[in-house]
């Protein structure tokens, strides 16, 4: 526990550092927005690249985020039957209860793993918010800016659409922007099962050859329709591991942290609370509705009680456990 506290407290001394160092420097003039908790770098030169991206098949990224709203239905719906299900097992069968806590590094999250969740989370963060400019892009929504984003614990990215022609934008374009990101983060998760199994189970040889052949034609596909390359270099990954079929320790720590914050991040975004993407869904789809308002506050009220029980009885339970 000394050691974890230890870690807190030099992030935290680190990042005030930072903090007073930035206002002193006045970078707030050279494109930077610094804050107690969070610091971006706003620029307009990232929305020429996203825009390159989401030209390249509007189509696709239109078709991506349709199932990503048809999926926010089961993302929540999964969800809260767990954390339903969890809270009623720390009531009456308390043997049986998971524990569930923030991700604090230093203490939650162990020393040894704190660099890769770092860089696992940046990822995520990363892809999660380009996904929102390219389908702002592809719905004609103007992006203001791109921004990296660094904070006390964590780094990543945001994008800043247009307040005016996000209100212009029809219903399911709104709903297509605000689904996309946790949609993105849910495939990063299904690929990183795909690159675990390849690697961990001895597929007989023809099995491995009908994935090989399938992963090809995927590739194939994505060359046709001009998808990104990151795309195809994702879809081979597996290919050159039922081949090689040994995987680095330290890439191993990394894609287990790739998963655990992609998954999570997708289910617990589309939650239907306020500032979450969820939350924004649930607002545009109830605001045309008579007492959408009491429908909004009593979604976000609800399910933060809901995570916050889990929370408190987890800590009273398990305490404050590392991973």
């Amino acid at each position: 526990m000394a050691d974890q506290t230890l870690t807190l407290g030099l992030l935290l001394t680190a990042w005030i550092a930072f903090y007073l160092a930035a206002k002193r420097l006045k970078l707030g003039e050279r494109g930077w927005d610094v804050q107690p908790f969070y610091a971006l770098y706003k620029s307009t030169r990232l929305n020429d690249v996203i825009r390159r991206i989401a030209g390249l098949n509007p189509g696709f990224w239109r078709v991506l985020g349709n199932v990503g709203v048809a999926a926010s239905v089961g993302q929540v719906s999964f969800l809260t039957f767990i954390l339903v299900k969890n809270l009623w097992n720390f009531v009456f069968r308390p043997d049986q209860a998971s524990p569930v806590q923030p991700l604090i590094p230093g203490v939650t999250i162990s020393t040894s793993s704190l660099p890769w969740f770092l860089l696992g989370a940046g990822v995520v963060i990363l892809t999660h918010e380009l996904g929102h400019g390219l389908m702002c892009v592809v719905e004609g929504i103007p992006v203001k800016s791109a921004a990296v984003m660094f904070a006390v614990i964590t780094f990543g990215g945001a994008v800043e659409p247009d307040e005016e022609g996000m209100e212009r934008a029809s219903t399911m374009s709104k709903m297509r922007v605000f689904a996309i990101g946790s949609m993105i983060n849910l495939l990063t998760g299904l690929l990183t099962i795909l690159v675990f199994m390849t690697f961990s189970y001895r597929m007989p040889p023809w099995l491995v050859s009908f994935f090989n052949l399938v992963y090809v034609a995927a590739i194939v596909l994505a060359a046709a329709n001009r998808l990104p390359a990151v795309a195809a270099l994702v879809l081979l990954a597996p290919i050159v591991a039922s081949f090689v079929r040994v995987m680095p320790g330290q890439l191993l720590v990394f894609l287990n942290w790739l998963y655990f914050i992609s998954i999570n991040l997708a289910m617990m975004n589309m939650l239907p609370i306020g500032p979450l993407d969820g939350g924004q869904m649930w607002r545009t789809f109830t605001a045309g509705l008579r007492g959408g308002l009491v429908l909004q506050r009593a979604a976000t009220y609800g399910f933060v009680l809901l995570v916050l029980m889990n929370i408190g009885l987890s800590l009273a339970t398990f305490g404050l456990v590392p991973i």
